[in-house]
């Protein structure tokens, strides 16, 4: 996944990290980490994410080409 697009995305969606975190069902130090790029979620928990933040996994991952 790429961090810096998740960071950018959630912020432009207005989002706090905290707010992501437990709407997906993880701790803030795991959602944290994701955004920093010290781990990667699961595809279960990438999916969680894009549909939180309105986008799909392929945007997450920085695919533009995907359709």
């Amino acid at each position: 996944m790429n961090h810096c697009i998740l960071r950018s995305i959630r912020e432009n969606k207005g989002f706090t990290r905290k707010y992501v975190a437990h709407t997906i069902g993880v701790k803030l130090r795991t959602y944290v980490s994701y955004e920093s790029g010290e781990r990667n979620p699961t595809l279960d928990t990438a999916s969680k994410i894009a549909f939180v933040l309105g986008c799909t996994v392929d945007d997450l991952l920085g695919n533009r080409d995907a359709s």
